[in-house]
C-alpha cells in the first residue's frame, strides 16, 4: 500500500461517484404528495414536461375567477420542497428524482389583489 495520497481531484471524483451510488441505493419512502399527483395524472410527474407562464399580479384576479368558474369544487394544496431556496420553486424541481420523499404539501398561500374599483379578490399565490 502506498503512502501517497490521491490528488484532490481524484478523491473528489471517487467521492462523487460514491455519493451518486448511495443516493440511488437509498430506499426513500414515497412522498404522499408525489403519490397523489402520480395517481391523479396516471404517470410519474418527474417524467412529464413542465411549462410555465409568469402571471402578473394584475392578471391574478382574472385567473382566480376563471378557476373558480371552471373548478368550483377542487382540492387545492400548497407545495413544499426544503430545497426550493437553493434551486427555485418550480414543479420540475419539486418532482426531481433526487428527493421524491422530501416534497410535500402545505396550506395554500393566498394573496389579496385590489381591483381598480377598490374591491379585493383573494387569489392563490
Amino acid at each position: 500500500m502506498s503512502d501517497e495520497l490521491p490528488s484532490v481531484g481524484e478523491f473528489a471524483a471517487v467521492y462523487l461517484e460514491f455519493m451518486r451510488a448511495m443516493s440511488e441505493a437509498a430506499q426513500r419512502p414515497a412522498s404522499p404528495l408525489v403519490t397523489t399527483v402520480r395517481e391523479h395524472l396516471g404517470t410519474d410527474p418527474a417524467e412529464l414536461p413542465v411549462a410555465s407562464l409568469p402571471i402578473g399580479v394584475a392578471d391574478r384576479p382574472n385567473l382566480q375567477v376563471a378557476l373558480d368558474a371552471v373548478l368550483p369544487v377542487r382540492r387545492a394544496f400548497g407545495l413544499f420542497n426544503p430545497h426550493m431556496h437553493r434551486m427555485g420553486g418550480g414543479l420540475a424541481q419539486l418532482f426531481a428524482r433526487f428527493g421524491p420523499g422530501e416534497a410535500g404539501s402545505q396550506p395554500v398561500e393566498y394573496i389579496d389583489v385590489e381591483l381598480g374599483d377598490g374591491r379585493m379578490v383573494r387569489c392563490m399565490a
